[in-house]
């Protein structure tokens, strides 16, 4: 309503998008933009704490690559289980770190028929590199030493294996033996099997 010598007063929000419905259309739009770059930020924000978070976690916070030597390590395991025949010996060494020894045998199948293979894997931890690793064989009337050869890991915490047909019998004896060295000491061991 106009008042005479009043100015016009200012029309409310309302009446002026009701007077202009093109200006209706564009206003609705920019909500809808405004709706759509504050999600977007959000979402960028998210990203870069995600980024930034884990870039810091794996420069200040990520375990360190020295590993103590009297603490038990994870070894290398062969993508290839034993069967179901097989014997699994485990040792509890005290970890001296003087001799290599191993920490765990398996011998596949355990009681081979003849002239079937056999395997024998070997799992060293030591603090030096091993120089030598053989096996022997010990049956009724045979003794078959064979090589260990390194096959996963490292000269220093890896696993050996070797394999051999089994040709003789195991009715009174069935040992198998270890010789293993490094520069200075040497580990002679093993398991009696019969």
């Amino acid at each position: 309503m106009k008042l005479p010598g009043f100015p016009n007063p200012k029309p409310s929000k309302e009446e002026e998008l009701n007077s202009f419905p093109d200006l209706q259309e564009r206003e609705e739009p920019k909500k809808i933009k405004t709706k759509y770059l504050v999600i977007f930020f959000i979402i960028l924000l998210f990203l870069e704490s995600l980024f930034l978070g884990n870039f810091l976690y794996s420069k200040y916070f990520s375990p360190s690559e020295e590993v103590d030597t009297n603490q038990a390590q994870t070894f290398p395991v062969s993508t290839l289980k034993p069967s179901k025949r097989a014997e699994i010996f485990e040792f509890n060494h005290e970890k001296s770190g003087i001799k290599p020894e191993p920490y765990k045998i398996i011998i596949d199948p355990s009681d081979p028929k003849s002239g079937e293979t056999q395997k024998l894997t070997v799992y060293i931890d030591h603090t030096s590199p091993i120089t030598t690793a053989t096996a022997v064989l010990e049956t009724d009337n045979n003794q078959i030493e064979q090589p260990l050869t390194l096959s996963d890991g490292n000269d220093k915490t890896g696993t050996w294996t070797t394999t051999w047909k089994a040709e003789d019998t195991f009715n009174d004896r069935y040992q198998i033996s270890l010789i293993i060295s490094d520069d200075v000491e040497t580990y002679e061991g093993g398991v009696l099997l019969k």
